[in-house]
């Protein structure tokens, strides 16, 4: 028996649970009261009783006026709704729109069929009531400032806007809050300049009908227009109420010869290159193409060509595996019009370029690898091979990771290659083989690094058999190094154009491709010492105490304390070049002193006080 209620206990709880929020609650004055409809829950079956509560606006006194029964359902609306608590996502979305299909298109009969909707009789004329639908414990709806006994007419559509496309205008608008204001339907009228409007279509169009691109064609397109004049076309909401809003305008001039997109008959793709046939544009019009890589946001104009009807274009190198492509036409001083966007695959069989190892370095059992970037732009990572004898064993390296860590106890077999992989799987031609027991034994021998005006200066002895020199810079000591430069083996300096503190080491490559070990590490580090200026004059100034003082040597910290306490506050954070500081944070009546600091020292530059006039 425990165990039975136990699971009763459970069932009921996940019950509570899944019984959805309604997304929207909708409201009008009526000649009788207040007229609610609300829409079917979404990821739970409908309810089979709903409770109405009502207050007076703003006072959040609630009452039970009464409860809306679930009306016995006829087969079709039987099986819709049971769709609506089905575990499905899918059956459960397609479910719930096509209820809501239903209600914009009929909302009296719908919702009073579905049982999601109430009629408040009981109300004062033109008094502001607050609203409550509840199923079961669980708050489902709510609408405030509903005026009883009068309707309440919807917005006009926001963002309404027309276009001449061949000899057809164009009319689309914002359709995002359609629902939420319960826009079942619009209706379009056009007027003539000077002359009455008249409506251009027979049935006010469904609101959920529409389709939210606009990019190729419009909401509403009115090919009727025979003669050329200015025209005003209006478009007004109707609500789920049957309600008609007051009309958004715009304004078009109709020129009887509207000028022809071109249209792209034949594309094809391959190795980063589109070419395309075109038809059905005029030959005095200049051609365009734009085209939007599926990983990336905004539209680029590529390098192109054209011969007659064909027009080729070259894609820039990416990770992208299709791209969006449109032509416009026009002449110098506009663009006419765009072709329907195109879709298409990005070809691509150019292999990358071959990367470079720029370490091969071995302390004891461990084993490390580095190589140089490569400049692809599509670079997906690198193919490391590895093998010992007769295995063989393959790493994948994702990009933009440069090196490779293991441990490897038996050195004298092991050999190593490396191999680039482009977002399209290509390859390039493996790198020679590098082995770990073949690493030379001499290293090169760094010998300064210093400080001069073009940057930082490295200079080093050659040696006899080095092909290249590899400089390898390091932000500070514990990080992973940076390959800066790949020399010819006779160099022996390098200017390195930083002028940041750095730490440099050298790997020589013979002419087989054999690593040595890496030279000493070496930095540069300022040999001068801070010394921090004297404030030279300070002033009051403007409701402000200006500072002046010669230029230092370091970058400094602004000191300022007062004679009532003995706290230290700092102010800013000055650049070397900095020789004047305006101080805004200061009161009236107050003394104050400033100094300079070298930062992490103790040295001071001598501090100066100024008094404050009350």
């Amino acid at each position: 028996m425990v165990r039975v209620w136990i699971g009763v206990t459970v069932l009921l709880i996940c019950a509570l649970g899944s019984v959805a929020r309604a997304d929207h609650l909708w409201a009008n004055g009526t000649p009788r009261g207040v007229v609610l409809v609300w829409s079917p829950p979404s990821g739970s079956p409908l309810p089979h009783h709903y409770t109405i509560y009502r207050a007076v606006a703003g006072t959040g006194r609630w009452v039970e006026i009464a409860t809306v029964e679930r009306p016995k359902l006829d087969s079709t609306l039987e099986a819709i709704v049971a769709d609506l608590g089905h575990p499905d996502l899918q059956r459960q979305q397609r479910a719930r729109s096509l209820l809501l299909r239903m209600l914009f298109k009929s909302a009296p009969s719908v919702a009073l069929r579905l049982g999601i909707s109430f009629e408040d009789t009981t109300t004062t004329p033109l008094a502001e009531y607050d609203y409550q639908i509840w199923a079961g414990s669980l708050l489902v709806a709510e609408q405030t400032g509903v005026v009883s006994h009068q309707h309440t007419p919807p917005p006009p559509p926001r963002g309404l806007a027309a276009r001449q496309r061949s000899h057809c205008i164009e009319l689309w608008w914002n359709l995002d809050s359609t629902i939420t204001w319960g826009i079942a339907a619009f209706t379009v009228y056009r007027a003539q300049y000077g002359k009455s409007p008249l409506r251009i279509i027979p049935q006010p169009i469904a609101a959920l009908s529409l389709g939210q691109d606009t990019t190729i064609t419009g909401l509403v397109r009115d090919c009727s227009i025979r003669a050329a004049a200015g025209y005003t076309y209006y478009v007004a909401a109707i609500d789920l109420f049957g309600n008609e809003g007051i009309p958004s305008h715009v304004d078009v001039q109709w020129r009887p010869t509207a000028h022809r997109a071109p249209t792209i008959a034949e594309a094809t793709s391959g190795n980063n290159q589109i070419t395309c046939r075109l038809v059905g544009f005029p030959p005095t019009d200049s051609i365009r193409p734009i085209v939007r890589l599926n990983t990336q946001q905004r539209c680029i104009l590529p390098e192109f060509d054209t011969n007659g009807t064909i027009i080729r274009l070259a894609l820039p190198e990416s990770t992208a595996d299709a791209v969006a492509l449109a032509l416009v036409s026009g002449d110098s001083t506009s663009i006419r019009w765009a072709s329907i966007p195109q879709v298409l695959p990005v070809v691509d069989s150019i292999p990358p370029n071959r990367p470079v190892f720029s370490e091969l370095e071995r302390n004891g059992n461990n084993v490390r690898l580095r190589w140089l970037p490569t400049p692809d732009a599509d670079l997906a990572g690198y193919l490391l091979e590895r093998t010992n004898g007769p295995d063989t064993a393959t790493y994948f390296v994702h990009a933009p990771m440069l090196t490779f860590s293991e441990r490897a106890f038996d050195h004298q077999g092991i050999r190593y290659r490396l191999r680039t992989v482009d977002a399209h799987g290509n390859m390039s031609a493996p790198t020679p083989w590098a082995s770990v027991a073949e690493l030379r034994t001499l290293r090169p021998e760094l010998l300064a690094v210093t400080r001069i005006d073009r940057g930082t200066l490295l200079a080093w002895n050659p040696l006899p058999w080095a092909a290249r020199m590899l400089i390898n810079r390091y932000e500070d000591t514990l990080s992973t190094p940076i390959t800066i430069a790949m020399l010819d083996g006779r160099a022996i300096s390098y200017v390195d154009p930083t002028t940041e503190p750095r730490w440099y080491e050298l790997v020589a490559i013979d002419s087989i491709g054999n690593y040595s070990l890496p030279s000493r590490r070496l930095g540069y580090q300022p040999t001068h010492r801070c010394i921090a200026p004297a404030i030279d004059s300070v002033v009051f100034r403007d409701g402000a105490v200006m500072l002046f003082w010669s230029q230092a040597n370091s970058d400094l910290l602004l000191e300022r304390s007062t004679a009532q306490s003995d706290d230290v506050v700092v102010l800013a954070y000055l650049d070397r070049t900095m020789t004047s500081f305006r101080d805004e944070l200061i009161k009236q009546g107050m003394q104050y002193t400033y100094r300079l600091r070298c930062i992490g020292k103790e040295h001071t530059g001598t501090s100066v006080t100024i008094s404050i006039p009350p």
